[in-house]
């Protein structure tokens, strides 16, 4: 929306954009910012944007992997063999 620019701003220059001024995610994009380089013609917001794009692919892997935990875990346990006869005497 129209807030992108200002947000990218804000965490460019480690700054707070308007309240609530979103201080985690203008930590991880200023981190995000000075990791990805691609040349000397790469922008801020572009890099910030690849950033973008990594955090909600890992952040959708990390959901699935949660969801598939739960599932397997509220699976009801297969039933166990019934025990053996007793021997014959």
């Amino acid at each position: 929306g129209g807030d992108s620019g200002e947000l990218i701003a804000a965490a460019y220059q480690l700054g707070v954009g308007h309240p609530p001024g979103y201080p985690l995610f203008c930590i991880i994009e200023k981190i995000m910012c000075s990791l990805l380089f691609f040349g000397p013609r790469s922008s801020v917001a572009y890099r910030m944007n690849v950033g973008n794009a990594l955090i909600a692919a890992s952040t959708t892997g990390v959901m699935y992997l949660t969801a598939l935990a739960c599932v397997m875990c509220s699976r009801p346990l297969s039933p166990s063999p019934p025990p053996p006869p007793p021997p014959r005497l």
